[in-house]
């Protein structure tokens, strides 16, 4: 009995070392366990962002914008649950016209051409390019966020489209063609005032074509080449007349110059013929 109970004591103490070192292995693995998940949290506690970029924070467990600041390009730390609502910090353009609606690269958004009519009931379609870079304010990017979130480069495409159009309707046919420059600017303005209010500002425009009816836009062409017809006559005849009055003007001098030659020649003879007279009495009085 007494080597049985010895064994058994051995094996009790055999069995407390063993479950020693397991709890050793288990301890390492968790502390490994902490230290992983604790530089996995501090990573994502970090945010990144180009020189090109601006962005708000944005907490993700209380679906709310954190703090009031603006970030700019750089490596921020902004907590865990937190990440960056990012904005471009270049021109951005919109194209209408010569494409298919929706299409986009890049920082090019691009859509169909604009249909519009003009001043005096006339269908217009008109492609259209323009520039424009976001403001850089807090207070208007979270006010942009809270009013299109993500969408507002198809917001701005829409803005665009009405205020264009409504530009477009108050021109006549005929100054699409005789004063595109002033319905440029025009549109122009009007747009970068209407971009404002959403936090942008429009850094150029350009008005690229003008489509309007075929059967107006060849009564123009024709009204075109009546008008350059009268221009090209009238410089020929101010050619003809710049001609003919330096033909005139040119017997004049001619006419002078015979006229100054023959009084020459008369004054030459006279003084001559007193040389011959003076000569003719000397030799008469010897």
């Amino acid at each position: 009995r007494l080597l049985v109970l010895a064994e058994v004591v051995a094996m009790v103490q055999d069995s407390d070392d063993g479950c020693d070192g397991v709890k050793v292995k288990v301890g390492g693995c968790c502390c490994c366990t902490v230290l992983i998940a604790s530089a996995i949290m501090v990573g994502c506690s970090f945010g990144v962002l180009d020189p090109t970029q601006f962005a708000l924070d944005y907490d993700t467990v209380n679906f709310q914008i954190a703090d009031g600041v603006l970030y700019t390009g750089g490596r921020h730390f902004i907590g865990l649950g937190h990440q960056f609502i990012i904005f471009p910090n270049t021109l951005q353009t919109v194209r209408m016209g010569a494409v298919s609606a929706g299409e986009s690269d890049g920082e090019t958004v691009k859509t169909s051409s604009l249909l519009a009519r003009t001043e005096d009931g006339l269908q217009v379609t008109l492609d259209i390019s323009f520039q424009y870079r976001l403001t850089a304010d807090l207070e208007q990017i979270i006010k942009l966020y809270s009013d299109f979130q993500d969408n507002y480069r198809p917001a701005y495409v829409r803005i665009a489209r009405n205020v264009l159009r409504d530009v477009a309707s108050e021109f006549q046919a005929f100054q699409y063609f005789y004063n595109r420059t002033v319905v440029g600017a025009k549109m122009r303005e009007v747009l970068n005032q209407a971009l404002a209010n959403h936090s942008a500002i429009v850094q150029a425009f350009q008005l690229l074509n003008v489509e309007l009816p075929t059967r107006f836009s060849s009564a123009i062409e024709g009204t075109e080449v009546a008008r350059q017809a009268i221009e090209n006559a009238r410089y020929q005849q101010d050619v003809a007349r710049t001609e003919a009055n330096t033909r005139v003007e040119e017997a004049k001098r001619q006419a002078l110059i015979i006229a100054l030659e023959a009084n020459a020649t008369a004054q030459s003879t006279t003084l001559q013929a007193a040389a011959d007279a003076n000569i003719t009495l000397r030799t008469a009085h010897r």
